[in-house]
């Protein structure tokens, strides 16, 4: 077992949320070059300092923006660019191919940390125990009252 004492454990991320609840300044506008993985002109390739899983990576943006809405098209354009490579990177050098592209946003989200970042993570049916819900508002339902909105927007 690892001595990484900061990890997550089956009873959430205690340590962790402790961390950045008494943080000053945003860890992601002050990532340690030795964390990238590779670095673009708007975004980086990182490791995740707390880990779910081996293998977990971060894509971030260097500008502090909260919000996927407020990303520019170059931020995305290498945000999916690093994401190709980070999959890539995770298949030949761990062997890992099944990943999750995570992405949390709002204040039930459970995010840590506001700087907007994408998580890479590799998946294993252990790491995340779903739990499925009620469906109140059928698929076709949902379509149409976004496509209304839509036409009004």
């Amino acid at each position: 077992m690892s001595n990484y004492n900061l990890r997550h454990t089956k009873d959430g991320p205690s340590e962790y949320s402790k961390i950045c609840h008494d943080l000053k300044k945003c860890p992601l506008c002050d990532l340690k070059s030795k964390y990238v993985v590779l670095e673009r002109s708007e975004v980086v390739l990182t490791t995740n300092l707390y880990p779910y899983i081996d293998g977990h990576l971060m894509i971030v943006p260097k500008r502090h923006i909260e919000k996927f809405s407020e990303l520019s098209r170059a931020e995305w354009e290498q945000s999916f660019d690093l994401f190709k490579i980070g999959l890539r990177g995770l298949e030949k050098e761990l062997g890992l191919r099944d990943v999750w592209l995570l992405y949390r946003e709002g204040e039930r989200s459970a995010k840590t940390v506001g700087h907007l970042h994408f998580h890479l993570v590799p998946y294993t049916k252990e790491l995340i125990d779903w739990h499925y819900q009620e469906i109140l508002l059928p698929p076709e339902t949902l379509a149409r009252r976004l496509r209304t909105y839509l036409a009004k927007d």
